[in-house]
């Protein structure tokens, strides 16, 4: 999961200033977004993941993004971007353990 998030994301979780701050809070809220709906996790395991301290805090990050969602398309097209890669590198890692497929 963690891979995926790096090709998608770049090193675009390095903040390099004020503006990159708040990127990369926005790219936490995303990344705890897609490890609960792409790798299972809950929002207990999203924190240990991310190095947050509790799963409450998760909470509050699916929050925020839910409201910056609502007000922010580039956003909502950045987090279409991704889960269109994740589902189809679910889709290709379920074909690979199909048996009899090619």
């Amino acid at each position: 999961m963690a891979r995926p998030l790096r090709i998608e994301f770049g090193n675009a979780m390095r903040p390099v200033s004020a503006r990159g701050t708040a990127r990369r809070a926005i790219l936490l809220d995303l990344a705890a977004h897609l490890l609960g709906k792409y790798a299972g996790l809950t929002q207990r395991q999203v924190a240990e993941t991310l190095g947050l301290r509790t799963g409450a805090a998760v909470s509050i990050q699916l929050k925020n993004l839910r409201e910056t969602l609502a007000r922010d398309r580039r956003l909502q097209e950045t987090l279409a971007q991704a889960e269109k890669r994740l589902e189809s590198l679910a889709d290709a890692a379920k074909a690979e353990r199909r048996p009899g497929s090619y």
